[in-house]
């Protein structure tokens, strides 16, 4: 038979009772659930130093598939450092499917003056899910450093993380949700990036500006905010405080140090028009020039000065 599906109550016959393997029924779990430790059970697989050993609290969680569960402290040791440099540790879930089990373990890195963490075992035949990581200097040294490296599974959708605690070894399109920044990731070539950010945008700020210069009453205070990382926003509306004509190559305002261009920036402004119409120049000054930040405008001497500005819809990237 070319196709198979399950699983059915019977075989095609519609007689015979169909029998369903544990690796077709692995795959039916692994392709529908993600990988990582329920939040909200037990104590959520937790881990503390007693000596030589790291104990793991009570959890449960899903591993490729397969679902565990702790109802107890579950020690387990970790080897002493006999060489005279420091290693680091993982602590993992380790599922080994030819055992029938889930079982924490440790895994030992190499001695370094820089340690790193050792590559961990995601094969169908073993799985190791990172519950936590810790150090050993060499000579015997005590565990040090024990580090959080759980993720949490979120059936409302991506699995839950934080942002030093990233899903290991993530499958291109892996979606991932940190609790402590509110950003959406995924996982694409050979990076995570940001789908989304809840702290974008920002707040609007004021923009100071010079003495003489304030708002105009027909728009927005002069302010700015982060659109998205790296991207700058401005918005208001700007005139002489004594309602005098705004002077051409006059500054009106220095942007914050965090909003000042790498390169001069230079974009059209609306502006009011006395009569024959104006085009008028924003330039911003680069984080190289002595006036960083300086706004400053220009139009054609020819024109009729314009008595007032708006930032509205301006954007550029630092």
């Amino acid at each position: 038979m070319a196709f198979r599906s399950w699983p059915h109550d019977y075989e095609p016959d519609l007689t015979t009772p169909q029998e369903v393997t544990e690796s077709e029924f692995r795959f039916n779990l692994a392709a529908a659930t993600q990988d990582g430790v329920d939040s909200q059970y037990g104590s959520a697989l937790s881990a503390s130093i007693q000596g030589d050993t790291v104990v793991i609290g009570t959890g449960r969680g899903i591993i490729s598939g397969y679902a565990f569960l702790n109802d107890g402290p579950a020690g387990v040791a970790v080897p002493a450092n006999t060489s005279s440099l420091p290693r680091l540790y993982w602590v993992v879930a380790r599922l080994d499917v030819a055992a029938s089990t889930v079982a924490p373990t440790v895994v030992e890195g190499t001695p370094a003056s820089s340690p790193q963490l050792p590559a961990l075992v995601q094969t169908d035949a073993v799985y190791d899910l990172p519950l936590w990581s810790c150090r050993r200097d060499g000579a015997g040294g005590p565990i040090t450093q024990l580090t959080d490296h759980r993720v949490y599974l979120n059936p409302g959708g991506a699995v839950a993380c934080t942002s030093t605690a990233r899903p290991y070894n993530p499958l291109p399109g892996t979606v991932a949700y940190e609790t402590d920044t509110g950003r959406l990731i995924y996982w694409h070539a050979g990076q995570w990036l940001t789908a989304a950010d809840a702290s974008y945008p920002s707040a609007w700020q004021a923009i100071p500006l010079r003495s003489g210069y304030g708002p105009h009453g027909i728009g927005h205070a002069p302010s700015w905010r982060w659109d998205a990382p790296g991207v700058v926003r401005l918005r208001g509306t700007i005139a002489r405080t004594d309602g005098e004509a705004l002077p051409m190559g006059d500054y009106i305002g220095v942007l914050p140090a965090a909003i000042r261009p790498s390169a001069y920036v230079n974009v059209a402004l609306g502006a009011h028009a006395t009569r024959g119409g104006n085009s008028v120049r924003l330039q911003i000054t680069s984080i190289n020039d002595p006036g960083a930040g300086r706004m400053t405008l220009w139009y054609s001497p020819t024109s009729y000065a314009p008595h007032w500005v708006s930032l509205d819809g301006v954007t550029y990237t630092p």
